[in-house]
């Protein structure tokens, strides 16, 4: 007894006849050109989509030059006319909004922009499988932008210098306990912003959790056991605490610094020292076939920031000390990271793409059409550009020990680039109470 729907050899012959007495040869034909024009009717899709992609990107595009150019107010003015950006720029235009609201110094407004960054993220967590799938005969551009892990901390970043300038301090503990969990979660891609952690720090011993900020500056010694900086402020909680210091942390740190440190009535003023731009990313590929190829992502340098030399009032301050991060490194660092998932996702899009060719070639027997399609799909194969382009090629923490009164401070930056001329920044009416600290941000901008 045969069960239902199964065929035996002696009744192949005959249900296949029946089969045949119901299905009109046409109809296999049309059910082949519809594949087919469904298959191109994807490639034309995706064409329209690129040029979309291209005219939704306007906004941001004018933004960013116009601050470079020096007008901030000009690119905020461009992101608010453009209004809500669509679910593939709205977390960029979050992330760019955020930064330059925080150079024209409206911290609470890019708090807001920030805090839409870090929810879109927060949803991004779950990404649709419909979604993911549907870039694999197109490309990353047409699905929402997900940030890189580098990206994901500086907005946490920001977030906690916004916080710290206003002094709301619960609020930067908060964001200073997200970044750290980032650290956590990505490791290596992320050690080499040190500027980040020194942040979060800061933002845990404001809060009056002085053992979590020594875990995260004892981190930091691990990584830059030479830093003027990190051995002056575990010197200095630890000497605070009346704990004992390391021989090799109190070898590394000059009498004049500790001087100033042993003195509980010292104060401090940290200045948030942004320069530079940040690295861009394009698009590179390779040749697999002369019709085909693969794309991927690279970072690449836009100019150097500039590195905090001396602090004047009017005499030198010798017990300044500072710490940087240079985002072209932690932005490489983390591309890298996910650099095995980008490849496999890049495999497996060619593949997709050739069986698609292949369908039309065989199932349509139009070589013509089969040839258009290779060619819509060499033309779409690009990487996806898309980056955080306000950021800066630098971020430094200067921080400068001061005795309880009223400073004026002058800075000095002295570029990279040692053909260009030093800047030099005034920090006029600096009061310092016992004890306390105080925070300032500068943003300087160097190169082309």
């Amino acid at each position: 007894m045969l069960a239902a729907g199964t065929f035996s050899k002696k009744t192949a012959p005959v249900a296949a006849a029946r089969q045949a007495d119901f299905i009109h040869p046409t109809h296999t034909n049309r059910s082949i050109m519809i594949h087919t024009c469904q298959i191109l009717a994807l490639a034309g899709l995706s064409l329209y989509m690129a040029l979309l992609t291209g005219c939704a990107s306007l906004p941001l595009e004018e933004a960013r030059s116009r601050f470079y150019a020096g007008d901030p107010l000009g690119a905020e003015a461009a992101l608010n006319d453009a209004g809500d950006l669509s679910g593939r720029f709205k977390l960029l235009g979050a992330m760019e909004k955020g930064m330059i609201l925080f150079h024209l110094g409206d911290y609470e407004k890019s708090i807001k922009a920030l805090l839409t960054a870090a929810s879109v993220l927060d949803a991004q967590e779950t990404i649709s499988v419909l979604e993911q799938s549907g870039t694999l005969l197109t490309g990353d551009w047409v699905a929402d932008y997900p940030a890189e892990y580098s990206e994901r901390l500086f907005v946490h970043t920001v977030l906690m210098m916004n916080y710290l300038l206003l002094y709301q301090l619960d609020d930067a503990l908060v964001e200073a306990k997200q970044a750290i969990d980032l650290y956590e979660k990505y490791g290596e891609a992320l050690d080499r912003d040190y500027f980040s952690r020194a942040l979060g720090a800061i933002c845990y011993e404001r809060a009056g959790e002085y053992d979590s900020a020594l875990i995260e500056w004892e981190r930091l010694l691990a990584l830059l056991p030479q830093s003027a900086m990190v051995n002056a402020e575990v010197y200095r909680i630890l000497t605070r605490q009346h704990r004992a210091v390391p021989e090799t942390v109190a070898k590394q740190i000059p009498d004049r610094i500790k001087t100033v440190y042993d003195d509980p009535a010292t104060g401090a003023l940290v200045v948030f020292a942004l320069s530079g731009k940040s690295p861009v990313k394009v698009s590179s590929s390779l040749p697999v076939s002369p019709t085909m190829r693969i794309s991927f992502p690279e970072y690449h340098p836009q100019s150097p920031g500039v590195v905090f030399h001396a602090a004047y009032d009017p005499q030198p301050v010798p017990a300044a000390v500072s710490l940087k991060t240079d985002t072209a490194e932690v932005a490489k660092a983390s591309l890298e990271k996910r650099a095995t998932r980008v490849v496999a996702k890049q495999v497996t899009r060619l593949a997709a793409k050739e069986a698609a060719v292949k369908a039309v070639e065989h199932e349509l027997d139009n070589p013509l059409a089969a040839d258009l399609l290779r060619v819509a799909f060499f033309m779409m194969e690009e990487a996806d550009t898309r980056c955080w382009q306000t950021l800066p090629a630098q971020f430094e923490i200067v921080k400068i020990p001061l005795k309880p009164g009223v400073y004026n401070i002058d800075l000095t930056f002295l570029p990279q680039d040692t053909a260009k001329a030093g800047q030099r920044v005034t920090l006029p009416n600096i009061h310092i109470e016992p004890g306390q600290s105080i925070f300032r941000t500068l943003r300087l901008m160097d190169g082309p």
